[in-house]
């Protein structure tokens, strides 16, 4: 959409510098404050009201922006073009040797003076070239060939303001898009029981789904007045993901605290001898003087000074104290290395977090442009009328039934997840007879168990030796790999409608089994160091959702400059591609 109102690609992406930053403060600064001070919930319902204010202000001023483009192109250029003299405008040469000029009809501008209107949009600016000839509708197609007059004509028409603008409103939805997600969470988790999570979020992922449904279907109608709006196609909503509390282990750690010793464990008796005077009368073990030896003394001939003592023998209490010491240093050693591991572990899921979340703006962002550009051949900054233009709004009109197909297909999975949950539950029971204590935390078993008691009890067993949901996790990054080098290699509409079908599946899982995985390391964590304190849920899922504005910072504003300097314009699908790869290369340990 900033294309359309005159932003080239490589300055477009370049919003993931604003939006990033601010949409990652954003996140973790209130989803701390949410948990602080009296009366949680009004928190975490004020802050889903603050970012849902947030996006609706940046769809304000996209709607603002293009209203304005509109306006300028329909009315402003049509003004400007009826006063203007046609004598200086010069086309090519018709194939038959008559002039293009004369026999093109051709109603333009070429002065660069100051032409005053009664359009207080366009009251500053100048006159810009929209000469656009009916025998010859390519003469202005091609964006590479742009005199220095045309690009100052360019700068001085508005363009910058409305670009910016738009600019501006991507921003303020992109952060406004990713506080809801977090806040939603915690708020959820915290109004409901815990019986009531998994029905509450994913009825949320049902919901959120179907605006993205909506939203795309729209952009399959052909209207311009909202064409704006529409080139939004992706990046709208994400999934509530399922998960449960998480428990804070921050407050009780067990690592450098040794268990002070009583000095009486360790005092070794000892006694020491006087010097008494008579030792000093001897040599060669005799005496000098008169002296003699009393047999009934207690100080032999040459005896040392410090007579030998026997140990003293130690009773079972003493050992067991000494056995509870060297325990308790056990512990704090491994106390120490779990919680090394409990930090390397969320950093491998949040990395993985990362990379997923960048290979799914890839195809949520840059999909539909990739459409209008490789496979339908056009080019949104061409003039309006052309072939250039008219064939890429077509190729994004089509591109907006593959969002349809990708928002169903996630909508299937959160409905199918959410529907045949109890029923699952009840065959597992039934085959295990384990009553309610038989757990029931894997995705994959919740997608694959169809097949009868038996055989769910069988998958079930697998998950619990196996993390299905996180091997399900780096399989579909793996298989979106795939599908992203297929549609970079054929260009065509039938493979983007397969990768529309995988992405939705991946949403389903980028969005659940990130937070399921940090879920269970926290919850084990608290279950080992036995912490009571209660669980700090908005800055939990504030760590996690803060990567979605990191990818966004961090993959964006360089993919722009990349296909300006190579030309190549299915650099997005390979993008996609490599991110999905390093999301499963850096998950792929916490399944092990």
């Amino acid at each position: 959409n900033i294309q359309t109102l005159g932003m080239p690609m490589s300055l477009a992406s370049l919003t993931g510098l604003a939006g990033g930053p601010m949409g990652a403060v954003t996140i973790w600064l209130l989803g701390w404050l949410s948990d602080k001070g009296s009366g949680p919930n009004r928190r975490k319902m004020l802050n889903v009201l603050l970012s849902g204010s947030i996006m609706t202000a940046g769809c304000v001023l996209v709607v603002l922006a293009n209203v304005m483009h509109l306006h300028a192109v329909r009315d402003g250029a049509a003004m400007n073009c009826s006063s203007m003299p046609m004598s200086n405008i010069s086309l090519p040469d018709l194939p038959d040797g008559s002039s293009g000029t004369q026999a093109s009809g051709v109603q333009g501008i070429t002065n660069l003076d100051p032409v005053s209107t009664e359009d207080p949009l366009e009251g500053t600016t100048q006159s810009v070239v929209l000469a656009v000839a009916s025998s010859t509708p390519d003469t202005f197609t091609n964006p590479t060939t742009v005199s220095p007059e045309s690009a100052a004509c360019l700068l001085n028409s508005g363009i910058p303001f409305k670009a910016g603008l738009g600019m501006l409103g991507f921003i303020l939805i992109e952060v406004g898009y990713d506080a809801t997600n977090s806040f939603a969470r915690s708020w959820v988790l915290t109004c409901s029981s815990r019986p009531e999570h998994t029905t509450m979020l994913v009825l949320g992922l049902v919901m959120a789904s179907l605006g993205g449904v909506s939203t795309a279907a729209l952009g399959v109608v052909d209207f311009q007045f909202v064409s704006g709006i529409l080139s939004v196609d992706g990046s709208s909503d994400n999934a509530i993901p399922q998960y449960e509390d998480l428990s804070d282990n921050s407050k009780k750690s067990n690592s450098g605290q040794i268990e002070s010793v009583r000095d009486e464990d360790f005092r070794v008796s000892s006694e020491r001898r006087p010097i008494l005077p008579e030792l000093s009368s001897r040599k060669n073990n005799k005496t000098h003087g008169a002296v003699e030896k009393d047999p009934s003394s207690t100080y032999g001939s040459w005896d040392p000074l410090v007579k030998p003592v026997t140990p003293e023998v130690r009773d079972a209490s003493w050992n067991e104290k000494a056995q509870e010491r060297e325990a308790y240093r056990g512990r704090s050693v491994l106390s120490i290395c779990a919680n090394q591991g409990v930090m390397c572990t969320m950093a491998l899921i949040c990395i993985g977090m990362w990379q997923g979340t960048g290979a799914t703006y890839m195809f949520t962002m840059l999909s539909s442009d990739y459409v209008g550009k490789a496979i339908y051949g056009g080019n949104p900054r061409a003039n309006a009328g052309t072939d250039s233009l008219t064939d890429y709004q077509d190729g994004v009109s089509m591109a907006s039934w593959g969002f349809i197909v990708y928002y169903s297909q996630s909508q299937e999975e959160n409905i199918f997840k959410c529907t045949l949950k109890d029923a699952v539950v009840s065959e597992v029971h039934m085959a295990t007879g384990e009553g309610n204590s038989h757990p029931l935390n894997s995705a994959l078993f919740l997608q694959h168990c169809r097949l009868g008691p038996a055989m769910a009890d069988l998958f079930q067993r697998l998950c619990h030796s196996v993390p299905g949901y996180k091997v399900e996790f780096v399989c579909m990054q793996l298989v979106l790999a795939g599908l992203f080098v297929s549609l970079a290699l054929t260009a065509r509409l039938e493979a983007f409608f397969v990768l529309s079908a995988a992405a939705g599946a991946h949403r389903a899982i980028i969005c659940s089994v990130p937070y399921a995985a940090a879920n269970d390391v926290m919850q084990a964590e608290a279950e080992r160091a036995k912490n009571s304190g209660s669980p700090r849920v908005g800055l939990a899922m504030a760590v996690v959702t803060g990567m979605m504005p990191l990818a966004y910072l961090t993959l964006f504003p360089w993919v722009g400059h990349l296909e300006t300097l190579t030309g190549v314009v299915s650099l997005s699908p390979w993008l996609g591609a490599g991110f999905a790869c390093l999301a499963a290369v850096f998950f792929m340990p916490a399944v092990i």
